[in-house]
């Protein structure tokens, strides 16, 4: 009887030390799900970054947008003359447009970059100038050549698609996403 209490004993000992073991996560495992979650996080963070820069721009881009879709209506031949815009309200569009373009170069150089961010803030800090230049090129060359100003913008991008390429992520199209 002895025995089998003895025995009785070390097979429940025995049953709780190896669930005990198998509660237990190896520090291999761990250390690649913190890994793993940091990706994720730098990710994460990293689409919040984008989104928080097209919400600064895109209320304002709209006003951009109307004075060049103007501009392109009075300069398309199939456009009936009654349904172009009148010189005045070209002038009230452009004047619009490089306001937007003047605080849109100030609102972008005022993003705060998230501090998880960090490994990419220099690359980030270009990009983010190119795109402040690319507006205030833009609000002094409204109305003519504004081929210095979309080259800046095109800048950016490539700068912004580099950092995401390098997390794992398809470059984003901030043009698109602006218009």
């Amino acid at each position: 009887m002895k025995k089998l209490a003895a025995f009785g004993i070390a097979s429940a000992l025995l049953f709780a030390s190896g669930c005990n073991q198998e509660a237990e996560p190896k520090k291999e495992e761990t250390e690649k799900t913190e890994t793993k979650e940091e990706t994720v996080d730098v990710k994460t963070v990293l689409l919040d970054f984008q989104m928080q820069l097209i919400n600064t721009i895109t209320p304002k881009q709209k006003a951009i947008a109307a004075y060049d879709n103007a501009v392109a209506t009075v300069n398309d031949p199939e456009t009936p003359a009654d349904q172009k815009p009148t010189p005045e309200e070209i002038e009230k569009l452009k004047a619009d447009a490089i306001k937007a373009s003047q605080e849109l170069a100030q609102d972008v150089k005022n993003v705060e970059i998230p501090a998880e961010l960090d490994k990419h803030k220099e690359a980030i800090e270009a990009a983010i100038e190119d795109l402040a230049k690319s507006y205030e090129t833009r609000s002094k060359t409204l109305g003519g050549d504004v081929t210095e100003a979309d080259k800046l913008f095109n800048e950016f991008q490539t700068k912004m698609g580099k950092i995401f390429e390098e997390e794992g992520l398809l470059a984003p199209d901030f043009l698109k996403s602006i218009s």
